[in-house]
């Protein structure tokens, strides 16, 4: 019986989720069963996603609800480039938030009274604030952000 590998290999500071603005590959090593080599792919990923691609590396069927009730996206799935794009992350760690739609991100330290908002694509290092240039923007992202929040029940270390 031949052995399959499936390796990933990701960044400890985009697990921890220490800071709103990280950037961090993802390394994903399945000679047996990935018809790409040595391809980079710019994709919106997120920790959320590493389940689901964890359970269809193992075979879970999607149809199997009992496994697949998880947020999130498989990475192994092509489809997933294409809904990728559309879909609005939200992440919470130590008081710090942020909200990514696309190629707009907003940041916030608690209480998350001030929101910045940055452009991705023409500021990926996310220096320059634009949220006084795209306040609709900005504010659209903070409210869906802060229903997400209410939705789930966040819980900041100053609660």
């Amino acid at each position: 019986m031949k052995i399959s590998r499936f390796i990933f290999i990701l960044s400890v500071l985009a697990i921890l989720g220490c800071t709103p603005r990280v950037k961090t590959p993802l390394i994903i090593h399945w000679p047996e069963k990935l018809e790409e080599k040595n391809e980079v792919k710019q994709v919106l990923g997120h920790v959320i996603d590493l389940v689901p691609t964890c359970l269809s590396a193992a075979g879970v069927e999607k149809d199997d609800q009992q496994f697949w009730a998880f947020p999130g996206f498989d990475l192994l799935d092509a489809t997933y480039l294409d809904e990728a794009s559309d879909r609005t992350i939200f992440w919470e760690h130590l008081g710090k938030a942020a909200a990514r739609k696309g190629n707009w991100k907003i940041v916030s330290e608690y209480p998350h009274d001030h929101w910045e908002l940055y452009d991705l694509r023409t500021d990926p290092a996310e220096m320059v604030d634009v949220s006084g240039l795209h306040p609709s923007k900005m504010e659209n992202l903070a409210k869906q952000y802060r229903q997400c929040e209410h939705e789930v029940g966040v819980k900041t270390k100053y609660d």
